[in-house]
């Protein structure tokens, strides 16, 4: 059975990020085109993997400050850079599925309306490793790559 997206939550350097609506998660590995010259068939070999993030929030500046400084502070040092963050699905305090690793936020979009709850949507690039632990998707994705 698939996870409720109810229980989905989002830590950002050890914090719970509270008012979250959605998280979207993307890992890709692009193949690398390894073709001879004068050859009949395409030929590739593994890429590089890259991961990115959207972390959609109902926004406040006192809930999300720690995703706003670390945009807009590139170069300090507290928290220290990249910064951790971890995706849970199972909705436990200790989560058994996650995905996590370290980060960059590297956008940040508010959108408000007369008579409407402020949202934002926060962006970052994954800096290294990815972990995902536990089955994601029931029966899916149970791996932790090596690091």
């Amino acid at each position: 059975m698939a996870y409720a997206s109810a229980l989905t939550g989002f830590k950002f350097n050890n914090v719970l990020i509270p008012a979250v609506g959605s998280v979207g998660f993307s890992l890709q590995r692009a193949p690398l085109d390894i073709t001879s010259i004068g050859s009949w068939n395409t030929y590739f070999i593994d890429g590089v993997a890259s991961a990115a993030f959207t972390l959609d929030v109902y926004y406040s500046d006192a809930d999300h400050d720690d995703l706003i400084f670390d945009l807009l502070n590139p170069t300090a040092t507290t928290p220290t850079r990249p910064v951790a963050f971890v995706i849970y699905f199972d909705g436990k305090a200790t989560p058994v599925d996650y995905i996590s690793g370290n980060c960059i936020i590297t956008g940040f979009d508010v959108v408000s309306s007369a008579g409407d709850v402020t949202r934002a949507s926060i962006s970052a690039q994954v800096v290294g490793a990815v972990n995902v632990s536990g089955d994601v998707a029931d029966k899916g994705i149970a791996e932790i790559p090596p690091t």
